[in-house]
């Protein structure tokens, strides 16, 4: 997983300017919310942007066509963070101890892996960013808890397992809907 790199420097920064697709918003402001070093890499990326936006040309019609424009209904961050996550309305996944419950769009969800789950190691399709909500988890790159935000694609291939003695349950929003498959050691799987 990419937790400390150029992609969260490049995450943060396209946080702050407003160009990120729902989904990885809502991770962006999740992080931000129960992180302090989510707070602390948005007041200087925010920073930052202000300072480009005082020397720079004023923003034309063409850069403001580049942000995306939000056309899916997310709930709010304040709103997910006030969800009783363990009576969330939780839909079973084909693959045994975890859940979903889909939060109103393609590009975003939260999953619920019970206290032990190990998930087969896989790779992912497409971009995407996991914030941590409740409990932890690690894989071969690390550790993550409450607040944290790790960074897949399909360059990366982990074996996530829940740790700390407590289910674990995170919001994940994608660059682009939900993975069409899953690409397994044992196969691929279309989710």
């Amino acid at each position: 997983m990419l937790k400390h790199s150029d992609t969260y420097a490049t995450f943060m920064m396209d946080f702050a300017s407003g160009t990120l697709a729902p989904g990885l918003s809502l991770a962006g402001e999740l992080h931000i919310a129960l992180s302090s070093e989510g707070r602390l890499s948005n007041r200087i990326w925010e920073a930052a942007a202000g300072a480009l936006l005082e020397i720079g040309p004023e923003e034309d019609g063409a850069a403001r066509n580049l942000r995306p424009k939000k056309t899916v209904s997310l709930p709010r961050c304040d709103e997910v963070l006030s969800y009783d996550l363990h009576s969330t309305n939780w839909r079973k996944s084909w693959l045994a101890g975890i859940d979903i419950a889909p939060l109103g769009s393609p590009d975003a969800r939260l999953i619920k892996l019970k206290d032990g789950q190990s998930v087969p190691r896989h790779n992912h399709s497409d971009f995407e960013a996991t914030v941590v909500l409740a409990g932890s988890f690690s894989d071969e790159f690390g550790n993550y808890s409450i607040g944290d935000i790790v960074f897949s694609d399909s360059s990366i291939t982990h074996a996530p397992r829940v740790i700390g003695g407590e289910d674990c349950i995170c919001y994940v929003g994608r660059q682009s809907g939900w993975p069409k498959r899953l690409t397994y050691a044992l196969g691929v799987y279309d989710a």
